[in-house]
This record gives C-alpha cells, sequence and structure tokens, in this order.
C-alpha cells in the first residue's frame, strides 16, 4: 500500500487536534474540580439591605454584599441601618463585591 505524504500530515494533524482538545477539556475539569471559576463583569444594580459591622449589606434578597472602592466609606458610618445603594456589583466565587457606590439612600421603616 501506497501513503503519500498529503495523507500522512492530514492523519498526524488530525490525532494533533484530538490530542489537544483531550487536555483541554481535562484542565478545564480541574479547574472547576478546584472551585476556579472566571471572573464576571461589573453590573450596575440597585441593592436594598441593612449595613453591617463587617463592611457588608445585608441584602433584603438574602445576599451579602461586601463594599469595597468608591463611596464605600459613607455606607460604612452607617452601620445598622437600612439603605438602597445603586452601584456596580462583581460576583466572584460565590461573592458578591459592591466596587463603585454612584448613589446610595437611608429607608427609614
Amino acid at each position: 500500500m501506497k501513503f503519500s505524504t498529503k495523507k500522512i500530515l492530514i492523519v498526524l494533524s488530525a490525532l494533533l487536534l484530538v490530542v489537544s482538545f483531550t487536555f483541554v477539556a481535562i484542565a478545564s475539569e480541574e479547574a472547576n474540580e478546584q472551585g476556579y471559576e472566571a471572573p464576571s463583569a461589573q453590573v450596575l444594580m440597585t441593592v436594598t439591605g441593612v449595613v453591617n459591622e463587617n463592611y457588608q449589606i445585608e441584602g433584603d434578597d438574602g445576599e451579602f454584599y461586601e463594599i469595597e472602592g468608591e463611596g464605600g466609606d459613607e455606607l460604612l458610618q452607617l452601620v445598622g441601618n437600612k439603605v438602597k445603594v445603586t452601584g456596580n456589583v462583581i460576583k466572584e466565587s460565590g461573592l458578591n463585591f459592591l466596587q463603585e457606590v454612584k448613589s446610595f439612600e437611608i429607608i427609614n421603616e
């Protein structure tokens, strides 16, 4: 049987692709097993909840929002108060980070 160089290169290229995709799939699975989560983009949202002593807003939605970044200093002075905050939030590794406070108001109930 006669094999041409072109056919051998095509077969080797196909095998190389299969092996490459296998390694990518294995690496992706290992990353997921170790809890790696790709960071998400910032989302502008409004959160209502109580500022606690742990530098967080305990949201009415049951989520906690870590206060950091621009505008957060004023919120940290409102521990125990219910607030409505609009700002950029990043969700990463199961946590919510309030990165930039655009506006906020104290809610009197």
